[in-house]
């Protein structure tokens, strides 16, 4: 039986491409994090999650395979 896993997409996407014009600002004050404060802030504005759920809906997104 294989298990079949959906990840979303159109949201994160969306913010995605939105936090990506931050990115050299983020990667200027953050060198070594820059990608943990996006991928945080995209979650916390896609669904407001609390801090210790971050990495199970991290998992969830498409841009976690990226």
């Amino acid at each position: 039986m294989q298990l079949k896993v959906n990840f979303e997409y159109g949201n994160a996407g969306l913010v995605w491409n939105i936090l990506r014009e931050l990115m050299p600002c983020l990667k200027r004050l953050f060198p070594h994090e820059y990608m943990q404060v996006m991928a945080i802030t995209a979650i916390r504005v896609i669904n407001h999650t609390s801090i210790r759920l971050i990495k199970s809906v991290w998992e969830e997104l498409y841009l976690s395979k990226k």
